[in-house]
């Protein structure tokens, strides 16, 4: 599988899940271009993304979930404003829910990877051509058959 040859895989502990998520905002916090989808949200996700969108200016294209499109506007309507505002960002919403996000930022792919209970399990990160085009192809291919503009 294109994902998986080569990864480097981060298994989540019970105790602190969440760490293993610092493997995804290395990726997105030193990115000129980023492209994901995700079906959770993460307080500091928020923050994560909107710095990079509105401070940083990244070139930014992400695919959320219904219920994470609700969840902004209700939890984070400034931070939500302000993304959308922002010309460098497209934002998207998908009734897709899978128990994996995807993001794909500076030639690196990063996949947090949960369980049918929402847990997070661990993070699958790979910077080989084959991963990086994997990615992409699942994301533009998402946004054309199965994601509409958030405005």
């Amino acid at each position: 599988m294109r994902l998986v040859d080569g990864a480097d895989v981060y298994q989540a502990a019970e105790f602190a899940p969440q760490e293993t998520f610092k493997e995804i905002t290395a990726i997105v916090e030193e990115s000129d271009v980023i492209l994901g989808y995700s079906s959770a949200l993460m307080p500091f996700y928020v923050e994560v993304f909107t710095d990079r969108i509105v401070e940083a200016g990244t070139e930014t294209t992400l695919i959320l979930t219904e219920d994470i499109v609700d969840m902004l506007r209700t939890n984070y309507r400034e931070e939500l404003d302000a993304v959308l505002a922002a010309e460098n960002c497209s934002l998207y919403r998908t009734p897709v829910i899978n128990t994996w996000g995807v993001v794909v930022a500076n030639g690196t792919v990063g996949v947090p990877v949960g369980d049918e209970r929402d847990r997070l399990r661990g993070v699958i990160v790979n910077d080989s051509d084959a991963a990086v085009e994997w990615a992409t192809e699942y994301l533009d291919d998402l946004i054309e058959t199965n994601a509409e503009r958030v405005t």
